[in-house]
């Protein structure tokens, strides 16, 4: 019998690609997105690899548009065996320049989307006694940059949501369990980078308006020479395979160097480093 899969912010990236390797791979997947009108690139790219999809509109800030999927899903399939929480975005701005309300606006597409379909998704989970919810975070998930407050604050909460989801859905003596891991991702060659919003206030703060056009041009070619998102769905697929899978799992060159530096050296020396990363990319002296 088919497993069955939803992956959410499936227009393109990392969730593009994880919807048709799911797919490839024997999944029946629900690859949904916010916006409808975006599906053409995903349904090229299901057509190429000859996999079919069942693509499906989900706005993940969106209460009732979370319930409407997954009970669809669930009345036609009468289980869910795998999550993947990929939906959200990236904005720049600093702490400063970006207001409350566009810090609300991140955290409840990048943290509170994955926290409405995983409270919708685990009833089923419990009821068939197993599963695998995949939360899509980032190296800013485990530390932080300036520029970039409000997407770093959502990987955190991510972070430390999946870990205590971990303790809860843990189940003693026993061979099935529900697992919540956690991906970590590099810089990615995707959309993302070209789709950050950019906060209204975010050149007023004179202060940080030359780091954020600094950071933002660097951006620009970092993406375009970083690893394609057909290593995250690998790395996916791989945990999917696992019978007792880690917590959190890094994609990525840069990824695993920031853990392994973090790991070995003292807080301040890792800032050291971060700040000296960051004046070689945007050509500012750090303070």
């Amino acid at each position: 019998m088919s497993k069955i899969a939803l992956v959410t912010g499936c227009s393109s990236g990392i969730g593009l690609q994880t919807a048709i390797d799911l797919a490839k791979n024997g999944y029946t997947t629900y690859a949904t997105m916010r916006n409808i009108d975006k599906k053409n690139k995903l349904e090229v790219g299901a057509q190429k690899a000859n996999v079919k999809l069942n693509i499906v509109q989900l706005d993940v800030s969106d209460d009732n548009s979370v319930s409407k999927v997954i009970d669809q899903i669930k009345n036609e399939h009468q289980r869910i065996d795998v999550l993947v929480n990929n939906a959200g975005y990236g904005l720049f701005g600093s702490i400063e320049g970006t207001s409350i309300e566009e810090f609300k606006e991140q955290i409840d597409t990048d943290f509170f989307g994955a926290v409405r379909t995983t409270k919708k998704i685990l009833p089923i989970m419990r009821e068939q006694g197993e599963g695998f919810i995949i939360n899509i975070s980032s190296v800013a998930g485990f530390m932080g940059f300036p520029i970039v407050p409000a997407y770093v604050c959502s990987k955190f909460a991510l972070e430390g949501f999946t870990e205590c989801l971990r303790h809860e859905l843990y189940e003693k003596n026993s061979d099935k369990q529900i697992h919540a891991v956690l991906i970590e991702p590099g810089v990615v060659n995707t959309s993302f980078y070209d789709n950050m919003k950019v906060a209204k206030d975010a050149r007023n703060v004179p202060k940080h308006k030359e780091m954020l056009d600094g950071m933002m041009a660097a951006g620009a070619q970092l993406f375009e020479n970083a690893m394609g998102p057909e290593e995250v769905s690998k790395k996916i697929l791989r945990v999917l395979n696992e019978e007792n899978p880690e917590p959190r799992y890094r994609v990525g060159n840069d990824s695993n160097q920031y853990w392994a530096d973090r790991s070995v050296k003292t807080p301040l020396e890792f800032e050291a480093t971060i700040r000296g990363m960051l004046e070689m990319m945007t050509d500012q002296k750090p303070e």
